[in-house]
């Protein structure tokens, strides 16, 4: 009943909301990215609600019950996280524009396979009302065939020839940002964003794509494109003076997001290239053996690869073959103070972590010393927002933005 209250609540409030447009995000990947990227589009021409991280139905309708009145454009991040999550969710919503990013394996053992994932979110897509559009990724068969769960207006958005608005080439090569070309078939222009690696491009695609079928202008929608920075946790970049840079993706851990992220590192002009490795979720088989593909494709691009936490003895038996390269600790703390004691000055270290593991700690002791190093934490929410992390309570500091929403896997949030 603590939370049960919102749904009824926000049903009657969503009635008097009368925002021009509504729209729903979803996908296995680049979500809050995507949410966050059109947001910044839409709030360059008028009042805009951004919904991200509260993604579930209860999430949503504490969403709505702070909404106002006065906001043109609401733009929600919306998860589909288990069987029937996403028609509830729109259900209450009632959204009039649907963009879908990506198919992967997230909350695998839920669905069993991506088909039934993409049906899941297929909802957000069949719910469109009359006069909806559907704002689909040319690149993902399983996304574009969502094109024929409605009736109303559909957009693309890829790098294939026949996306309404395409990427016609990019580059990313950290510490270079990802920048792209972008065409909409009238225009052709250049693209600078602020974000880390080529597995962005949906996600920026996405969302030039959502804001110029909302009428806004290609020129506008890269401008504010451009001024947006990662969102903390999800490849945000952390300089340490005279030190390494520290990149984070300690949100999720999928298996199928794997390989993206050891492209970000092997793309890099790094001195030195490091990756840190936490739980690894959502797929079929044996965790050993996929623990160890994923320590072999690390090594084939990294200088070092660290595995942190309980299951780090997974790739244990590599250890023999690549001393000095393969480290394995069974504490963050342990992980941290190595990482500490050996880092080089213009070393990239990048973290890959499920939010679980809450190993952005490593980064915010280079910040200043924390008190928390627990291995088994019940909170679900990130290491920024908690005041265990630092002595008398403290939890902002340099380096992430405290007002950000939490990372979460708790009531109301998913990570997918």
């Amino acid at each position: 009943m603590r939370r049960g209250w919102r749904i009824p609540v926000a049903m009657i409030w969503r009635r008097g909301l009368r925002p021009q447009h509504l729209v729903a995000v979803t996908g296995s990947g680049g979500k809050s990215t995507t949410v966050a990227l059109l947001g910044n589009i839409l709030s360059a021409v008028g009042p805009t609600r951004i919904g991200i991280g509260f993604n579930t139905r209860y999430g949503v309708a504490r969403s709505i019950v702070r909404a106002r009145r006065s906001d043109r454009y609401w733009v929600q991040e919306v998860s589909g996280h288990e069987v029937g999550a996403v028609t509830l969710t729109a259900r209450l919503l009632r959204h009039t524009v649907a963009v879908v990013t990506t198919i992967g394996t997230d909350h695998y053992k839920e669905f069993r396979s991506q088909e039934a994932i993409a049906d899941e979110k297929s909802a957000l897509v069949a719910m469109l009302p009359p006069g909806g559009t559907a704002v689909l990724n040319a690149d993902d068969p399983l996304v574009l065939g969502m094109a024929q769960k409605t009736s109303e207006r559909v957009v693309t958005f890829g790098k294939s020839a026949a996306a309404d608005i395409r990427a016609v080439d990019h580059c990313s090569r950290f510490p270079e940002r990802l920048h792209l070309t972008v065409t909409d078939g009238s225009q052709t222009l250049p693209v600078r964003t602020r974000l880390v690696g080529e597995r962005w491009i949906t996600s920026v695609l996405a969302a030039i794509a959502c804001g110029q079928a909302l009428g806004i202008d290609l020129q506008t929608c890269i401008q504010a494109v451009e001024a947006q920075e990662p969102s903390h946790g999800k490849d945000s970049v952390h300089e340490i003076e005279d030190g390494p840079t520290i990149i984070l993706d300690t949100v999720k851990a999928p298996l199928w997001t794997m390989q993206s992220s050891i492209d970000i590192v092997c793309d890099s002009t790094s001195l030195r290239r490091t990756m840190v490795f936490g739980t690894i979720s959502d797929y079929a088989g044996s965790s050993s053996q996929k623990y160890r593909r994923v320590a072999q494709a690390a090594l084939g691009v990294c200088d070092r690869v660290f595995f942190v936490g309980q299951n780090s003895e997974r790739v244990a038996r590599m250890l023999p073959d690549n001393k000095d390269r393969l480290f394995v600790f069974a504490s963050t703390k342990e992980a941290s103070d190595f990482l500490m004691a050996t880092a080089l000055a213009g070393e990239l270290i990048y973290i890959k972590s499920s939010g679980i593991d809450h190993l952005e700690r490593i980064l915010y002791q280079w910040r200043a010393p924390i008190r928390c190093w627990a291995e088994s934490c019940r909170k679900s929410f990130a290491c920024d927002h908690c005041k265990q992390l630092y002595e008398h309570g403290r939890t902002r500091r340099t380096g992430f933005n405290p007002e950000a929403p939490p990372a979460s896997i708790g009531s109301g949030v998913s990570a997918a």
